[in-house]
């Protein structure tokens, strides 16, 4: 099993959204940065191993950024 290396994790309060498929964005808040992964607090049921697709609003306005990502462990 690959060993997983801890990176240095940047706290934030960035408005998001999680894409589905033929579903309406679902309103979210990534609260933390890493070289390695992010993490996000959402109402929408997550499971591990789940491939998703979040949009991140700047602070200052701007274009959305695109991010995907697979689960990697939910609370």
């Amino acid at each position: 099993m690959a060993r997983i290396k801890r990176r240095r994790r940047v706290r934030c309060k960035l408005q998001c959204e999680v894409v589905q498929p033929n579903q309406r964005p679902i309103p979210a808040r990534l609260v933390s940065l890493s070289e390695g992964g992010f993490a996000i607090i959402t109402t929408v049921g997550l499971v591990q191993g789940e491939s998703i697709r979040v949009l991140v609003n700047p602070d200052r306005g701007g274009t959305p950024i695109r991010v995907s990502g697979i689960v990697w462990n939910e609370a």
